[in-house]
């Protein structure tokens, strides 16, 4: 009995019978000499009990799982094996067939081959020769050829009893009789190709050959042999090409399969599991096409651990940082509406920030970040938010206000220019300076430096339309030391953190200019305040341009370093000379500076639609005329006047003007002055004259 069963082996290691835990393999295979027919015919006749139970058998759960599991069904008994032979088996084959979503474009079975055989060719992982599957933990190369139904492993091709890689001279006669078509009959004999030292070797099939040799001297048309031989080739070439290209593809997907796995061994299974598109998926990178030419070893992935552990991670980081720019543009109208309400508790033209100023405090941090992107979100959950404004504007205001005294210390630091840091701010003398901002507009004072548009914008970055494809934008803006949250407003909004881009310096030249105006005016720069200068010394004249252009140029008092600045520092009238206003003519320059056609300023507003004024009661924007019919209509004030309206904290009023002079010269004088030298100093009796 024990050399039955040796002989047995060694039968089967050599090719020449199937596995014996699979005696029923055989016939299927085409080379067994049975045709479908005749197989299903076989089936109906021996067991013809198995197949009438198919009636009885829950169908339903058959078809449902995929087409390896009914083979690995039909190897556990002999019922199994006669049911899903059986003819009325094909629709749970094809039903199975259907349940292979990974890789689409499964083909029909073959008429030559039944289904359990289609499937064990197309899914099983085992050569053909000595039936040794192909294991994780044991790999072995398989070859197919799928014209011929035929599988083998690397380690068969080198039994020179089965295949063989030069069988035309070894029957050199044989093939002498089969001239000419004796090189058309070797393309369809079975064999299987491999590659070695970059050159591809064909492998013969010896049995195959024997066979066919066989029959060749048993046939009495051999002409007619050989036709049929060539025409059941070449249908047999046409038809497997489907199959080939599908069976690549499960090949492909198999072994990415088997990185992924890989992959969730070394703790990464739950950030595979958020990866939607298939495009970032590891697996599918094209990196890892030159790995996917060949078998995928435990040891070749070992090699790749590091990569797989660095590439997750950054996959990681990415998907924490897309999520997290999406809680933001999700929360921003819900913040923007937040502070909406509040402004309109807040008494007119108050100071209120932005939401770039305050995005990354901590109890905003925790209300956008606390709940998922599936969740939806209400004005409920913002409510902490709302009772914490009062809180965030009051830090808000003060953390900027000591960044505007940095900024003046460290100006005034180079000159020894004493400054007070509780006064500072407020003192008439105050001025910065915006880079972005027009040659005429450039100077600007506390408190509207707080809220200047330029310094929450960037000319280089325009506003991006909050959409899918925007967070492509956000690794782009990265900055040093910026919060990730203030990007993602940036490209949502447009706003950049207040002077990111340090637009906006402490001017001293302006501060000396101003400074010895005052002084020569009777004030000290040390002490007034702006608030102080208004009530004293409102609107200024300047006589220089008043003398040489003929008109009289009035301003306020503030207005002088942008006048001499814009004005003074091209032309003939270098000099510039100021004086105040008679009482007289207050009114009348007022009027004529509030008139004026350059009137406003509309930060991240549309000039043509808002205005530089703000009504008291809604804070509705627009120009004085159009505010007056607002209130009129909508408030229902009869009379409105300067109270019901106030000039907005983020826009520029007019400054300056033009009147008719008094004692306006020809301007045949003036061209006669203009290079006299002492005419600057005739002019500038009884005003002040600043270099």
């Amino acid at each position: 009995m024990t050399m039955h069963n040796s002989k047995k082996r060694k039968t089967c290691e050599s090719g020449l019978c199937p596995n014996p835990e699979r005696k029923y393999e055989k016939q299927d295979n085409e080379e067994s000499g049975i045709s479908w027919d005749e197989s299903e015919k076989r089936v109906e006749g021996i067991r013809a009990e198995g197949a009438t139970s198919l009636e009885d058998m829950p169908t339903e759960i058959l078809s449902q799982v995929e087409p390896i599991d009914l083979v690995h069904l039909a190897w556990t008994s002999k019922d199994f094996r006669s049911i899903l032979r059986c003819k009325q088996s094909r629709a749970i084959w094809r039903e199975s067939r259907s349940m292979i979503t990974d890789v689409p474009g499964l083909p029909e079975c073959p008429k030559d081959i039944s289904e359990l055989r289609y499937a064990v060719m197309m899914f099983k992982k085992h050569c053909d020769i000595c039936l040794v599957e192909s294991t994780e933990e044991k790999p072995k190369k398989l070859l197919t050829w799928f014209p011929g139904r035929m599988r083998s492993c690397v380690d068969c091709l080198s039994d020179k009893k089965i295949f063989s890689t030069d069988i035309t001279f070894r029957n050199y006669g044989f093939w002498i009789t089969w001239r000419p078509q004796a090189e058309i009959l070797l393309r369809h004999l079975p064999h299987v190709s491999a590659l070695r030292n970059g050159r591809t070797i064909t492998h013969w099939h010896i049995p195959s050959l024997i066979r066919w040799m066989s029959d060749f001297s048993q046939t009495a048309d051999r002409k007619t042999w050989v036709t049929n031989k060539i025409e059941v080739g070449n249908n047999a070439n046409r038809t497997a090409a489907p199959y080939q290209i599908f069976f690549d593809k499960w090949r492909l997907s198999e072994k990415k399969k088997l990185v992924v796995k890989y992959i969730e061994s070394l703790g990464w299974k739950d950030e595979i599991s958020l990866i939607t598109n298939p495009a970032h998926r590891i697996q599918n990178w094209d990196i890892l096409t030159s790995y996917y030419k060949y078998d995928i070893t435990p040891t070749a992935l070992r090699g790749l651990g590091n990569f797989f552990n660095n590439s997750m991670g950054r996959i990681r980081r990415i998907r924490q940082e897309r999520e997290r720019y999406y809680r933001v543009i999700r929360a921003i109208p819900f913040l923007t509406n937040i502070l909406e309400q509040y402004t309109l508790e807040l008494p007119p033209n108050a100071y209120v920030p932005r939401l770039v100023d305050f995005i990354h405090y901590p109890v905003v941090q925790s209300t956008i970040h606390a709940y998922g992107l599936n969740e939806i979100l209400t004005p409920v959950h913002f409510e902490r938010v709302r009772v914490a404004l009062p809180k965030i504007t009051a830090r808000t205001l003060r953390k900027r206000e000591e960044q505007l005294i940095s900024m003046i210390t460290d100006a005034c630091a180079k000159d020894n220019y004493p400054v007070d840091p509780a006064t500072v701010l407020r003192l008439a003398t105050t001025t910065f300076h915006c880079h972005d901002c027009e040659p005429s507009k450039g100077l600007i004072q506390y408190p509207r430096v707080l809220v200047h548009h330029h310094a929450y914008t960037n000319s280089h970055t325009p506003p991006h339309t909050p959409s899918a494809d925007s967070f492509s934008n956000y690794k782009k803006h990265r900055q040093d030391g910026a919060h990730p949250d203030a990007i993602a407003l940036q490209l949502a909004c447009g706003q950049t953190r207040w002077n990111a881009h340090n637009q906006i310096h402490f001017d001293t030249r302006s501060m000396s200019l101003l400074a010895s105006a005052l002084t020569k005016f009777g004030f000290d720069p040390k002490i007034i305040t702006r608030e102080e200068m208004d009530a004293q010394l409102p609107i200024v004249s300047c006589i220089t341009c008043s003398h040489f252009y003929g008109w009289q140029h009035v301003m306020r008092w503030s207005w002088i370093p942008q006048h001499k600045a814009h004005k003074h520092i091209r032309s003939v009238a270098t000099v510039l000379a100021v004086t105040p206003v008679p009482k007289e003519r207050e009114q009348a320059a007022r009027q004529a500076i509030m008139s004026a056609p350059r009137c406003s300023d509309a930060p991240l507003l549309n000039p043509a639609k808002d205005g530089p004024m703000m009504c008291t009661y809604c804070r509705k924007l627009g120009t004085k005329g159009s505010l007056r019919l607002h209130v009129k209509e909508v408030h229902g004030v009869d009379n409105p006047s300067d109270d019901d309206m106030v000039m907005r904290l983020d826009a520029e009023g007019p400054q300056d003007a033009l009147l008719k002079s008094f004692d306006r010269i020809k301007s045949h004088e003036c061209i006669v002055h203009e290079r006299d030298p002492t005419i600057v100093e005739r002019l500038v009796i009884g005003a002040v004259a600043l270099a």
